[in-house]
């Protein structure tokens, strides 16, 4: 193997060139192109990224609103229920004072019966054993 040096020169001479030629019509195009696909790309994340934030910014916007919502409505059944029980507990007061006072007016008509009725018997007993004692009587005259 015999090695020319004038070959080598022109070797090295003729790469050099086609890496030149190759360089510029084939390496910076592509890597032009390259790079700017990779900021496309970069954009489209960053955009997505920024369209995701604002759809969990807005959906937690709609939670919050939800839970204040409930919790209002939460509030004012409370409040309802809580007039309701005054109410109940107010009418329960009123129907027991009504109670008490139909017991006491009760067992006051119950005592004024029961006193006109021993004043009638006692009159009517005084009537019968008069009318009995009357009977025995004229029957033991007889």
């Amino acid at each position: 193997m015999n090695v020319d040096l004038s070959q080598i020169i022109w070797t090295v001479i003729c790469f050099g060139l086609f890496a030149l030629v190759v360089d510029r019509l084939l390496f910076k195009p592509v890597l032009k192109v390259m790079d700017g696909r990779r900021e496309r790309l970069e954009n489209a994340r960053a955009l997505k990224a920024e369209a995701e934030r604002r759809e969990e910014e807005r959906r937690e916007a709609e939670l919050l609103a939800a839970a204040e919502a409930e919790k209002r409505e939460k509030e004012r059944r409370a409040a309802a229920l809580e007039a309701e029980r005054q109410a109940m507990e107010a009418e329960l007061d009123s129907l027991s004072h009504e109670i008490e006072a139909a017991r006491a007016g009760s067992a006051e008509e119950l005592e004024r019966f029961s006193a006109e009725l021993r004043e009638g018997l006692g009159s009517s007993m005084d009537a019968l054993v008069g009318a009995f004692t009357e009977k025995l009587v004229r029957d033991g005259m007889h």
